[in-house]
């Protein structure tokens, strides 16, 4: 009887291990597949209004309707969302009263998530439903975990859409330390130190974000503002690539510093022309 307990108790654990990492959607590209010198191919411009210089963060995207899902903050107003097809032409633009910090697809959930934080800096996500063509509801998004701290309160949660966890990390310290969370509770999953390359300081790169890159074997990326480097990271925080952008990727010429990586792209936004330009990273 003991043993079929026992043998029930390990069945019960690989059953967990399989809903938090092996029934995502979403395939790991190859780190062979990586383009070391990628070129602009594309742009996400928000529709003209008044808005000019709004802040953005990042840019969701369904793999099944082919749609990217991106942001910007328009302060008092909320949130523009705009909806993009796989070129660029927009679809969709709504408002959203509900500001957020930043925003991707749960590929597990089908949903687009995103976060806020309060005054006491407890993190809370958010979820936006879509119609079944694509197009966002304009609904109350949905409350799917709350009152979430962090060591570092005004870093940047991200999504690792293949483990399915949030992470976070302290961008301002070498090594960068990488902090993760399991995304059914928010609990804690894992951490890593990732170092610097030589003669690389904290003030050179875009801060406060880390990056996912959906690449296996380099999960993780950090961008330097003065060379135009991105640094790619495996989850024990070895450095296992570096992807040299075009000076067109600068973010210091930018109104606002905002990166993101989606859909094989990396992407830059452009707070005075509100376009995020997006550069192939993989083939």
């Amino acid at each position: 009887m003991k043993y079929v307990i026992f043998l029930y108790f390990i069945f019960l654990l690989n059953s967990i291990h399989a809903e938090n990492n092996l029934s995502s959607t979403t395939t790991a590209y190859s780190i062979n597949d990586v383009i070391s010198n990628p070129t602009k191919d594309i742009e996400l411009a928000f529709s003209p209004d008044n808005f000019t210089g709004s802040y953005a963060q990042g840019i969701a995207y369904n793999p099944t309707f082919q749609y990217y899902y991106a942001y910007r903050n328009i302060g008092s107003k909320g949130n523009n969302f705009e909806v993009f097809d796989i070129n660029g032409k927009s679809v969709q633009s709504t408002i959203f009263s509900q500001q957020v910090d930043n925003i991707w697809y749960n590929n597990f959930l089908n949903k687009i998530e995103a976060y806020y934080r309060n005054d006491n800096d407890e993190l809370f996500i958010v979820s936006y439903k879509f119609d079944n063509k694509g197009l966002l509801i304009n609904e109350t998004p949905k409350l799917e975990l709350s009152n979430i701290l962090i060591a570092e309160p005004t870093s940047t949660l991200g999504y690792n859409a293949i483990d399915n966890i949030y992470y976070y990390a302290s961008v301002n310290k070498n090594p960068v330390k990488l902090e993760e969370l399991n995304a059914i509770d928010a609990t804690d999953f894992g951490h890593a130190n990732l170092p610097l390359p030589l003669s690389v300081n904290t003030s050179d790169l875009n801060q406060p974000t880390l990056l996912y890159t959906n690449i296996k074997n380099a999960e993780y990326a950090l961008y330097n503002n003065k060379t135009y480097s991105l640094y790619l990271y495996d989850y024990e925080g070895n450095l296992q690539k570096t992807i040299t952008l075009p000076s067109s990727a600068s973010t210091s010429s930018s109104k606002y510093k905002n990166i993101c990586i989606v859909n094989k792209h990396f992407f830059v936004f452009d707070g005075i022309k509100c376009k995020w330009y997006g550069y192939k990273i993989v083939n």
